[in-house]
């Protein structure tokens, strides 16, 4: 079983990935045929999360580019990374914490047994 420090590190380690992911979708919002990646996250045997990265493969909108051809946009939907910004940033606050609490649990452990 993985301790509660690890786990709040590889809970840490996902919101930075789910941050990544989305920073790099977000980026290229504009680049035309670039497809969407969204992170999952699965639960480890011994405990933690580990994070899986997938590309979104539905079409983006059609337009009618410059040089009068026809042009796929990205398929990322920037509402939907703003969410997951959001998140991204509330699951690092929940690791942060729950990792400070670990940490003070130990300190007084040690202080007891002293």
């Amino acid at each position: 079983m993985i301790s509660p420090v690890g786990s709040s590190i590889s809970g840490m380690n996902a919101a930075f990935k789910m941050n990544d992911v989305s920073a790099n979708n977000t980026a290229n919002l504009n680049t035309d045929g670039f497809k969407a990646k969204k992170v999952t996250f699965s639960e480890n045997e011994n405990g933690g999360v580990s994070t899986n990265v997938e590309t979104d493969n539905n079409t983006g909108a059609y337009y009618l580019a410059e040089n009068g051809s026809i042009a796929e946009s990205s398929n990322v939907n920037i509402a939907h990374e703003m969410v997951n910004q959001m998140m991204a940033r509330n699951l690092m606050d929940v690791n942060v914490a729950a990792f400070k609490t670990a940490e003070e649990m130990h300190q007084t452990i040690l202080d007891i047994l002293a």
